[in-house]
């Protein structure tokens, strides 16, 4: 499997001088990720700084309803952001959490990069 990636990576360099993308593919024997379980890796990870449970929400607003909550101090996954949500004391970030929902980052320390959500 390994030499099977490295050889499209190596074909990919040769034809357009550039490196291809190759996702892992499953496989239980060798204990290979899938592509998503690798795309989960991926995901930046934030705390919640907030002292009470965080509301975790359908939409980027506080009037959208609540999906489930999460605990402070909890690490979370966060896809993506948005830089032009319902404003909390004065933030208008709100997270795309890994799995589904939004919070807002004004409870949110993000512990790493946080991409723009595509358009």
């Amino acid at each position: 499997m390994r030499a099977t990636r490295t050889a499209a990576a190596l074909v990919g360099v040769l034809l357009t001088g550039t490196v291809l993308a190759t996702p892992a593919l499953a496989n239980d024997r060798t204990g290979t990720q899938t592509a998503s379980q690798e795309a989960a890796a991926a995901y930046a990870k934030g705390k919640v700084v907030s002292r009470i449970d965080l509301n975790v929400r359908e939409k980027p607003t506080t009037h959208s309803s609540v999906l489930r909550t999460v605990r402070p101090g909890q690490i979370i996954e966060l896809r993506c952001k948005i830089i032009d949500g319902q404003s909390v004391d004065g933030n208008r970030v709100w997270y795309r959490t890994g799995s589904k929902g939004w919070v807002t980052a004004r409870y949110v320390k993000n512990l790493s990069y946080v991409k723009r959500c595509d358009a």
